[in-house]
């Protein structure tokens, strides 16, 4: 990794109180540092949530404190509907590279998903905390990008939690920063700190009610499909059918998707994001007996049969199919290619 720009970082404020300033950014020159995403370059999901784990047990352990940063770079489906993915690309690279700038080795800087990064700052409280991501705003604001042949300015969002103070598990952290994360899409200032709701406590204990059900419902083979009729206005009759997911209760009440299907992931259940079937790592399975394989619209079907036969090699038994409703989406041509297109046509 090459060597980055260590900056001056004051540890007390000018009246010599305990102001806790004194926190870094830096790139992953750890154990865990190793760049394992194939196709950025950097730390991968997997390896930012181990990194990340890590952390919360060190903390622990001798009772100090990090934060965790979640940064998302704005509006980039509108850059790419615009200019085309190699605009946004070039657009996230140069990004990148701004964070980058800004880091000194310790910490770790790692790819969440295809816009968003995470950063984990060691010994670090909630002053240090935005300093480092007025820091980090300051760098991309500063940025001049060339895209396809056309300047743009990039800007991104920041959401942060302090751990332990406000997360003791990763799945507490990482959904908190993307909580705070929403907010700071919606900020001037781009930049929230996740501070606790008590009011948030009831709903997270019905969300935990509504696991124990899930995975009762599943237990018991309570979970249905259902086929709903669409009644055409015309003919009066049952034009077609949509299926549905649906989760029956002990006392025979069905309960819609829209009630728990998110909730697992939110309250710990694994998931990650890849590329290929070969970003898979047979660690995540271990003692796992169901997993759920889903693909993005542009997702191309090799793909999803490749991760299925890995799966298969490990020790997957059966496949089971969920059909949905048949979608339709139609995505409009990027700008570039759109002349080309009509070129070629005259």
């Amino acid at each position: 990794m090459s060597q980055t720009e260590q900056l001056p970082i004051p540890s007390r404020d000018e009246g010599g109180s305990g102001v806790d300033t004194s926190c870094g950014i830096h790139s992953a020159t750890s154990g865990f540092g190793r760049a394992d995403d194939e196709r950025t370059g950097h730390t991968n999901r997997a390896r930012l949530v181990d990194v990340l784990s890590a952390v919360i047990q060190r903390c622990s352990r001798s009772r100090s404190r990090a934060a965790f940063l979640m940064v998302a770079v704005n509006n980039l489906a509108m850059l790419n509907e615009t200019f085309g993915h190699d605009a946004g690309d070039e657009v996230i690279s140069a990004v990148v590279g701004a964070l980058q700038s800004r880091m000194r080795g310790g910490d770790t800087f790692g790819r969440y998903s295809a816009n968003r990064f995470g950063i984990i700052l060691h010994d670090c409280g909630p002053d240090a905390m935005k300093a480092a991501a007025d820091r980090l705003m300051g760098a991309v604001r500063e940025l001049t990008i060339r895209a396809s042949g056309v300047q743009v300015q990039a800007t991104v969002s920041i959401g942060g939690v302090i751990l332990l103070d406000h997360a003791q598990t990763v799945h507490q952290a990482l959904n908190a920063a993307l909580q705070a994360l929403d907010q700071a899409k919606h900020r001037a200032e781009g930049f929230v700190a996740h501070e606790p709701n008590s009011a948030r406590i009831p709903a997270r204990q019905q969300s935990i009610d509504v696991i124990d059900e899930v995975i009762s419902a599943l237990d018991a083979g309570r979970m249905r499909l259902v086929l709903q009729p669409m009644i055409s206005a015309r003919s009066r009759g049952a034009e077609i059918y949509e299926c549905l997911l649906r989760m029956e209760r002990v006392n025979g009440e069905l309960v819609s998707a829209g009630q728990f299907i998110e909730i697992a992931e939110q309250l710990g259940k694994k998931a990650y994001l890849i590329d290929t079937a070969s970003d898979m790592q047979r660690s995540w399975f271990d003692g796992v007996g169901v997993v759920g394989v889903t693909a993005g619209a542009s997702a191309p079907e090799v793909l999803v049969q490749e991760v299925i036969n890995q799966l298969k090699q490990w020790g997957g038994k059966s496949t089971i199919e969920i059909q949905g409703i048949e979608e339709k989406v139609v995505f409009s041509l990027p700008k570039g290619l759109k002349k080309e297109k009509d070129l070629s046509a005259n």
